[in-house]
């Protein structure tokens, strides 16, 4: 498990790490199988499918680095989870008060969903697709404002 900073989502700073499975280095572990939001009490929960459940404090910061980098666009991340049945959420930054349009699309550009469609302030912002009623396949969801396009693409499997 790989646990990172995210207050800047162009610029995610790794702040920590834990091997749930440090008995093997076969190829073939997919690491976490659920890893739960950071907690209130300063905790993490990861669970694999070998040990279980893990309750995770984070231990004190050593170092930060700095970045010289600053948002100056718009960042659309890869939906978590994915592969994923029904529920997805989609994150994204606005560096601008901006009309935004976030939508969804099938795998022959049929719009499926409208998740956002209107004026933002600058800030991160996250958005649920509920897949409910959809086939399992290959879809793409979009964000557009002004000038600036982005699609990516996702993965539901019922």
């Amino acid at each position: 498990m790989i646990v990172y900073n995210i207050s800047n989502p162009a610029n995610p700073v790794e702040v920590g790490h834990y091997d749930t499975y440090p008995g093997t280095n076969s190829t073939a572990y997919q690491g976490c199988w659920n890893v739960y939001p950071y907690l209130p009490s300063g905790k993490l929960i990861a669970s694999d499918i070998a040990t279980g459940l893990y309750v995770i404090k984070l231990g004190n910061q050593t170092s930060v680095g700095e970045s010289s980098e600053s948002v100056e666009d718009f960042n659309l991340s890869q939906n978590y989870p994915n592969p994923f049945n029904p529920l997805t959420v989609i994150t994204y930054y606005v560096p601008r008060s901006s009309k935004v349009k976030l939508t969804v699309t099938d795998a022959l550009g049929k719009q499926v969903a409208v998740l956002v469609n209107e004026v933002l302030n600058k800030g991160s912002y996250s958005a649920e697709f509920k897949a409910d009623g959809l086939s399992s396949g290959t879809y793409f969801y979009r964000i557009e404002s002004g000038d600036f396009v982005l699609t990516k693409k996702m993965t539901l499997i019922k």
